[in-house]
């Protein structure tokens, strides 16, 4: 558990970074969506099943650009 919390690490002699491959994003995992959750700022009635919808009731909900 103590090897997790150091902060300095043992580099061999021959170590290079720049042999170490980059990972390629795709143009899907870019434009993807984000999922997070959310909480109702305040309490309000669903206009579909008239249920109420307390304050702080958590939501997930997707998070993107917007497109102008």
């Amino acid at each position: 558990m103590t090897e997790r919390k150091t902060l300095n690490r043992y580099y061999p002699v021959d170590y290079d970074p720049a042999k170490i491959p980059k990972l390629k994003t795709k143009q899907k995992e870019q434009n993807r969506l984000w999922g997070i959750r959310v909480m109702a700022p305040f309490n309000m009635r669903c206009n579909t099943c008239g249920d109420y919808i307390y304050k702080g009731k958590k939501f997930n909900s997707k998070k993107g650009d917007s497109v102008k």
